[in-house]
């Protein structure tokens, strides 16, 4: 039976190259393909959360840094406040320790 011209194209390249390959090859390139793209995303997937859990800690570290550093700024609050009451007052407060001799 002769094939009408116009309803198939002479084939060429990649068409012809799959149309050559058994059903074994075939197979394989099927299920090949999906499993490499699932594997790199379990790859893809392991980096993302190792980067994120290297963040996380760098982001506690500086929160922790910041509730020091706002507790050391109340402190100095508390301390110019202190100093004032003093000198407004002339009068020394009895929890007030004192250094000098």
């Amino acid at each position: 039976m002769n094939r009408p011209a116009l309803l198939y194209p002479p084939r060429h390249g990649l068409h012809q190259w799959w149309l050559d390959r058994s059903i074994r090859v075939k197979g394989m390139v099927v299920v090949t393909v999906p499993l490499l793209a699932l594997i790199l995303i379990v790859l893809a997937s392991v980096v993302l959360q190792s980067n994120e859990r290297q963040e996380r800690q760098v982001a506690l570290a500086a929160s922790a840094l910041s509730t020091s550093v706002n507790q050391v700024l109340a402190d100095a609050v508390d301390a110019e406040t202190g100093v004032r009451g003093y000198v407004a007052t002339g009068t020394r407060c009895s929890w007030i320790r004192t250094t000098s001799p």
